[in-house]
């Protein structure tokens, strides 16, 4: 109830103009701001965050907050997926990942698969060598390149380029 409160709180101070793309709930609690007579402000206040917070009971609303986004942002890097209707924020904002390797293997095909401590896996795309295989906990980076491309360079080695497998 606390964060509900806090939440309320954070909309009621937002601007109306950020409340625009929100959920009609949202907006509805928003435009009780301009209202001038303190009991009717107060009346709407009431009235529009109970209908808020049954929506949200409801999971007719879902609040996220920043730290949850870019927490996904972060999880699905690497990945061409949809930015859910501007839910995850500005997706231009990560350019680049620090990433642990938790194991390191030659396919089939000869490509270095690489899978992290968080749990992704990346596929060497291109056919440079980095010679031996990186250890376990080692640090490397990855980041967008040209045409939705990704580059991972290994900590003290040339780059090379990927696609995110998991």
């Amino acid at each position: 109830m606390i964060r509900f409160t806090a939440f309320v709180i954070a909309v009621g101070l937002a601007a109306p103009a950020a409340a625009q793309g929100a959920p009609s709930e949202v907006q509805r609690v928003v435009a009780c701001r301009t209202i001038a007579e303190d009991a009717e402000r107060l009346a709407c206040y009431d009235r529009e965050s109970a209908a808020l917070g049954s929506a949200i009971e409801s999971d007719q609303v879902v609040v996220v907050s920043r730290e949850q986004a870019v927490a996904a942002r972060r999880e699905l890097f690497g990945f061409s997926s949809p930015n859910f209707a501007g839910l995850l924020g500005d997706e231009d904002k990560l350019k680049s990942i620090n990433v642990e390797i938790a194991s390191a293997s030659f396919n089939g095909l000869g490509e270095l698969v690489l899978v992290m401590k968080d749990r992704s896996a990346w596929r060497q795309i291109d056919d440079r060598r980095i010679g031996s295989l990186p250890k376990a906990g080692t640090a490397a980076t990855v980041e967008k390149a040209t045409l939705g491309s990704f580059e991972l360079k290994i900590d003290g080695r040339r780059s090379i380029k990927v696609r995110r497998i998991q």
